[in-house]
């Protein structure tokens, strides 16, 4: 698995739900009730840095 999925993995047990990498590119889906809590991490994560976010559904 990914770093980062690990990260968020280990950081909300109950709000993720999958990770994909391919070519590169890294997708991780969480729960709906997760996602305000995983992007503010993400946002503040010095270690995780986001280039592009692609889709948010």
């Amino acid at each position: 698995m990914h770093p980062i999925a690990e990260k968020i993995q280990s950081r909300f047990p109950g709000g993720f739900l999958s990770s994909n990498e391919w070519r590169g590119d890294l997708a991780i889906s969480v729960k709906r009730e997760a996602l305000h809590d995983v992007c503010a991490y993400i946002r503040t994560d010095p270690e995780i840095v986001i280039i592009w976010c692609m889709s948010v559904r």
